[in-house]
C-alpha cells in the first residue's frame, strides 16, 4: 500500500447508514468496471454502496460500487433524483455491458444526450456491481465551486426502469 493510503477519516452517522468519508492516495482512475486498490483519492462508504472520486482541474472520476447483479447508478448535480444527470449501468445476462445517461424528472428519469461522458463503464463479478464515468469537470461545476451534490443508488433487476432497494446522498468536494 502507499504510504499516503489513507490521510483522514471521518465517520458520520445517517438515520441507519454510516457513512465513512477517506481521502486515499491515487492517480488518474482507469474506468475498467473494476475499482483497484488507491485507484480513486476520496472514498464514501455506508453499509450498502461505495461511492469512489478523483477530482482534477478538467475531470471528475467517479464510481459506484453495489451489492448487486442488477444497475447501479450515480446523479450528479443534486440531492435528489429530480434534476440529476443520472449515468447507470449493469451486465446484461449475456455478459453485454449496458449503460445509459438519464435525466432525472421528479421521482423518474429518462434517457437523455444532455452531456458526453469522457468515459462509462460496467463491471460486475462475485455478485457486485461497479460503474466508472469520467465527466468533465465544467459540465457539472461553475468556475470556483467548491462542492457538488450527488445522488447513488442500485436496484436488482437487469434494466434501467425498475425502482431502486437503496438509495443515498453524498457531497463531492471540488477543491
Amino acid at each position: 500500500m502507499k504510504g499516503n493510503l489513507v490521510m483522514m477519516i471521518l465517520v458520520v452517522a445517517m438515520g441507519s447508514a454510516t457513512l465513512v468519508f477517506a481521502q486515499t492516495g491515487g492517480s488518474t482512475p482507469v474506468a475498467d468496471g473494476i475499482v483497484g486498490q488507491s485507484e480513486y483519492a476520496n472514498v464514501q462508504q455506508d453499509n450498502r454502496m461505495s461511492v469512489y472520486s478523483t477530482v482534477t482541474s478538467s475531470t471528475l472520476y467517479i464510481a459506484v460500487t453495489a451489492p448487486t447483479d442488477g444497475w447501479v447508478a450515480v446523479g450528479l448535480g443534486t440531492s435528489k433524483m429530480n434534476g440529476a444527470t443520472i449515468f447507470m449501468g449493469y451486465v446484461d445476462d449475456n455478459l453485454t455491458p449496458q449503460t445509459t445517461m438519464q435525466r432525472g424528472s421528479g421521482h423518474s428519469h429518462s434517457a437523455s444526450q444532455e452531456f458526453t461522458p469522457i468515459s462509462q463503464v460496467v463491471g460486475s463479478a462475485n455478485g457486485t456491481t461497479t460503474l466508472e464515468i469520467a465527466v468533465n469537470r465544467a459540465d457539472f461545476a461553475q468556475a470556483g465551486q467548491r462542492q457538488l451534490d450527488y445522488i447513488y443508488a442500485y436496484g436488482t433487476a437487469k434494466n434501467f426502469r425498475t425502482r431502486h432497494v437503496f438509495r443515498n446522498a453524498g457531497v463531492l468536494t471540488l477543491q
